[in-house]
């Protein structure tokens, strides 16, 4: 495993090379965005599609758009979690 100095020295014998970790992690960064999007973009149509609840559909919108990718997975937990328990989502009502 190279050291900071060995790397360091290695960027200043051959300033370019720079340019090759800069391109690997801009494609990098690029292809997790492309796919945090789709994962947002199918919680938004899925939420929009299914949830017959207008109410709640606009509120689990809102805060899949305000959450981005971390919303996108909760709603999506929390849809087969209610799912599974037998429960359509939309029709759930919490115990008093």
């Amino acid at each position: 495993m190279e050291t900071l100095l060995s790397v360091a020295q290695n960027l200043a014998d051959n300033p370019y090379k720079i340019l090759s970790y800069f391109a690997i992690f801009s494609a990098v960064s690029t292809i997790i965005m492309i796919v945090k999007l789709f994962v947002v973009g199918w919680a938004v149509m899925d939420c929009w599609k299914n949830e017959k609840d207008e109410g709640r559909r606009n509120i689990w919108i809102a805060i899949i758009i305000a959450g981005n990718f971390i919303a996108a997975l909760t709603y999506f937990t929390l849809e087969r979690i209610m799912k599974k328990g037998g429960k359509d989502a939309s029709t759930f009502k919490p115990a008093a």
